[in-house]
């Protein structure tokens, strides 16, 4: 997992009286709140998606040379979840570099914190608006260093944004690869990209998740990543990863509870196949047959059609459509009468010269 950095412009406290007690306090990560790093580039972090590493350090104006505190210091580094985000406190050291940091406090010099993170696999969710604006939603991070810097605004315009670049760029590689390496995929009628097992399994590969436990569900290839049953309650991703609904992946999250916190990890991931929508479609496009298949013989028998006929005859052919292969749909009818589907095939392009609601809303004769 790659290193990356940002710096928020924050309220920072100098807590204590002595010297031997003062403190640095603040807000190190804000949830919640779209951040623009650059124009074309804005990101934010969920609420509770800041997880710590076993022992956090904190540093000041993101030194490691300026080391204020560790988790495991005596005093150590105090660090609280809060509804806005991850509050540090951090003792002062009686070094140089501690004394320059109550003078600054002092002087109000100090005007935000920094904070080191990691992205675990499935940590984060990319899109790309219509106006090409790249957003990036933070669902789990893992952060290690966290502390107050005199300008946050530098550290965000240059470590910040050399580690964000980094991501995005890496971000825009996956999305080049996922579009070479599956050109011209197939779609569902919704257009909804129809995964197959092998593809979707191939993914998964490629992404270090499981491929061993398989189940084919009525739309879904569904790959087990844990088991189910350890879980209390389940929650449903529509556009997990870097994934839009229309590209055909949902994720389940197990969630369980833990050391008294509630925690979600991946469950199953599933990729659509549509047989199921297929056959009912097919099933609806049988019965819409069967009608459309009345209505052309009482045309045949010159019978009046009435404006509801006409609507049917719309409606069928909107139903016959999905059914029908494309390149056969402007096949003349003797191109297609030794084929199984020929009877329905012919009728798709009978229904089609009896689109006729608008020839007899105006009284025109039906041909």
């Amino acid at each position: 997992m790659n290193q990356e950095i940002r710096a928020i412009a924050t309220e920072i406290r100098a807590v204590g009286d002595d010297t031997e007690s003062r403190k640095v306090s603040g807000l190190g990560i804000v949830y919640d709140k779209w951040m623009e790093l650059w124009p074309g580039f804005r990101e934010r972090i969920l609420k509770g998606a800041a997880k710590k590493v076993d022992v956090v350090k904190s540093y000041f104006n993101h030194d490691p040379n300026n080391v204020l505190s560790t988790e495991e210091s005596n005093p150590p580094l105090v660090l609280r979840e809060t509804e806005n985000g991850i509050e540090y406190e951090s003792p002062i050291p009686p070094t140089t570099y501690g004394k320059d940091l109550e003078i600054n406090l002092t002087r109000k010099n100090v005007k935000g914190s920094s904070f080191a993170f990691s992205i675990p696999q499935g940590g984060d969710k990319w899109w790309e608006d219509d106006d090409g604006v790249v957003h990036r939603e933070i669902r789990k991070l893992v952060y290690s260093e966290i502390g107050p810097v005199t300008d946050p605004a530098y550290v965000q315009t240059t470590a910040a944004v050399r580690s964000a670049r980094d991501a995005v760029n890496e971000y825009r590689s996956r999305l080049e690869t996922l579009r070479k390496k599956f050109p011209g995929e197939a779609r569902a009628d919704d257009d909804t990209k129809v995964w197959t097992k092998d593809a979707a399994a191939d993914w998964l590969k490629d992404h270090d998740f499981k491929t061993g436990a398989y189940e084919k569900m009525a739309n879904w290839h569904s790959f087990r990543q844990e088991d189910p049953d350890k879980y209390d309650d389940f929650r449903v991703e529509n556009e997990p990863f870097d994934f839009t609904k229309k590209d055909g992946v949902m994720v389940i999250y197990g969630i369980l509870e833990e050391d008294g916190e509630r925690k979600s990890e991946i469950q199953s991931i599933r990729f659509y196949h549509g047989e199921a929508d297929k056959e009912e479609q097919e099933s609806k496009a049988k019965q819409e047959f069967i009608e459309l298949a009345a209505i052309v013989q009482r045309a045949q028998r010159g019978d009046p059609l009435t404006e509801e006929d006409c609507e049917k005859i719309k409606a069928s052919i909107k139903t016959l459509e999905g059914v029908i292969p494309s390149e056969d749909r402007q096949k003349p009818d003797s191109d297609i009468d030794g084929t199984p589907e020929g009877p329905q095939k012919r009728l798709f392009f009978m229904g089609k010269r009896l689109e006729c609601a608008e020839k007899l809303s105006k009284g025109d004769e039906i041909q």
